[in-house]
């Protein structure tokens, strides 16, 4: 199951395949054809729980920002060129996250695939 915020959900215009998607959204009366729709990352993690699914983020900066703290891992990807942007995923701190595995892929743009565990204590 996958969570997002409504730019997000917009900018795919679909809710992605093969997995539930979730749209995190301020509007009270926001519907996305073939989603569940929430206002707060609590319901969209007891949503996951009632369907016994993990719950991954999929952005935007705001939602990785609201789930960062209760995230048990994280899965990044890092692109090895500069875009301009205005949203950006937030650093992961060293003294909370320790990097299980990483692997660079050669592609058309180069980039990183990392997973991060969170620590214990």
């Amino acid at each position: 199951m996958v969570v997002m915020g409504r730019k997000t959900f917009e900018s795919i215009g679909k809710p992605l395949p093969n997995r539930r998607t979730v749209v995190l959204s301020r509007q009270a009366s926001y519907s996305a054809a073939g989603c569940a729709v929430v206002s707060t990352l609590s319901q969209a993690i007891a949503i996951a729980a009632e369907h016994g699914k993990e719950l991954y983020v999929a952005g935007g900066a705001e939602v990785y920002a609201l789930a960062l703290p209760r995230a048990d891992g994280v899965f990044l990807s890092e692109v090895h060129q500069t875009f301009e942007g205005d949203a950006f995923f937030p650093v992961l701190d060293a003294a909370e996250f320790e990097v299980v595995s990483a692997e660079t892929v050669q592609a058309t743009i180069t980039y990183t695939h990392s997973v991060y565990a969170r620590r214990n204590g």
